[in-house]
């Protein structure tokens, strides 16, 4: 990668035949990755005005979140908790 710092901001220029097929197939995997997360920003994923869930998501970076709020809202004593999952 070939970088010219410019005034009217960065400039990136990238070889893309001196890497293999894989690596370009995992930067792409990486680029849909992250036009999916912004997607997902988009949408307001977080619902910290109604009911008790904090997020919608099924993705992994924020259903976390919903296990945190589950673990410390559970009557641990009146109740017993077997977690699933693949």
């Amino acid at each position: 990668m070939k970088t010219d710092y410019g005034s009217l901001g960065d400039k990136h220029k990238f070889d893309f035949s001196k890497i293999t097929d894989d690596e370009q197939t995992a930067l792409f995997k990486i680029f849909e990755h992250m036009r999916s997360m912004r997607t997902e920003w988009y949408l307001s994923i977080f619902n910290l005005e109604q009911g008790d869930e904090v997020t919608r998501s099924w993705k992994y970076e924020y259903s976390i979140f919903e296990l945190v709020r589950i673990y410390k809202s559970f009557d641990w004593r009146k109740h017993v908790m077997i977690y699933y999952g693949y």
